[in-house]
């Protein structure tokens, strides 16, 4: 069956129903955002300001755990109750340690450019061998562990091609010339000595 051919009356009619519906769709969308923004922010919610940074902490699975933040305690995460802590906006990230009894401690960085929700999952002690890089300790090996670094104690263990200069075979090694001493008199600057050259 051929399609029936449109006129540019019914084209118009239909370019400008389109055209009505997307106006209409955009002023719905602008209306309902600016019903979302004028309602207040929730009870316990801390209030958006520009000069400041809300980081928000919390552990997977919920746990009783520390932030430290090098020597100083942010605060405890409780179960149910992230830990929310406000610093200057662009202050520089928070490099933070995040420790709770039975688990593997948790070093982990929050940026401060703007309000961030972190979210640490946490990794009980004995299922260490779950977490990516992890390697199983090696056995003793054997060989006893010295605390020397293996450097004997007197050169006198060591073979002499480690002590003595390296000298190419059949040449002999360089004389050298003493030093000319001399004694300044009283009324004279002291010379500047050199060494001899090497011959």
């Amino acid at each position: 069956m051929p399609l029936p051919m449109l006129t540019t009356a019914t084209m118009r009619r239909a370019l400008l129903a389109l055209t009505g519906a997307a106006v209409l769709l955009l002023l719905l969308g602008l209306l309902w955002r600016s019903d979302a923004s004028a309602t207040p922010p929730a009870a316990g919610a801390p209030a958006s300001d520009p000069t400041k940074a809300t980081i928000i902490f919390q552990t997977f699975p919920p746990a009783h755990a520390t932030v430290l933040w090098g020597n100083t305690r942010l605060g405890r995460i409780l179960p149910q109750r992230p830990l929310v802590v406000v610093r200057p906006r662009d202050s520089g990230p928070l490099d933070v340690v995040i420790r709770a009894p039975g688990f593997l401690p948790v070093q982990t960085r929050a940026q401060t450019f703007g309000d961030t929700r972190l979210a640490v999952k946490l990794t009980r002690v004995d299922q260490k061998s779950t977490l990516f890089g992890y390697r199983v300790p090696l056995d003793d090996a054997g060989v006893p562990l010295v605390s020397d670094g293996g450097v004997p104690d007197a050169l006198s263990g060591m073979p002499s091609s480690l002590t003595q200069p390296s000298i190419a075979p059949g040449t002999q090694p360089p004389a050298t010339a003493p030093l000319p001493t001399t004694t300044p008199t009283p009324e004279q600057p002291p010379p500047a000595t050199t060494p001899a050259p090497p011959q």
